[in-house]
């Protein structure tokens, strides 16, 4: 995958139930996600990502999935295997610390396979 798909709450549960996948629950005009997105959309371009998919929910568009799973900030980065959250984190982060967080998650993958 290559970039990043926005959705919509209704769409969350069925885009995150199987497969490694970054959710962004970010907002519209906010300095901190459009850093994360610009993370995020590198990340996407990596071979070794290309079985990790990459959604995106605004969260002043689409705030139910947000507020139901208690997201309280933005940008807030969850990573689901398989629909079960296995990492988070808050804030704009370095393109290094999200590569480690999916390297470790792939690893996990592939020996529980």
């Amino acid at each position: 995958m290559s970039k990043i798909q926005l959705i919509h709450d209704y769409e969350y549960a069925q885009a995150t139930v199987t497969g490694l996948v970054v959710v962004d629950f970010r907002m519209d005009f906010c300095p901190g996600c459009e850093r994360m997105d610009a993370v995020l959309s590198h990340l996407a371009k990596l071979p070794q990502n290309q079985v990790v998919k990459f959604i995106a929910l605004s969260i002043n568009q689409d705030f139910q999935v947000a507020e139901a799973i208690g997201i309280k900030c933005a940008p807030t980065v969850l990573i689901k295997q398989n629909g079960q959250i296995i990492g988070h984190f808050f804030g704009a982060q370095p393109a290094s610390r999200v590569q480690a967080c999916l390297d470790h998650a792939q690893q996990e993958a592939m020996a529980d396979a």
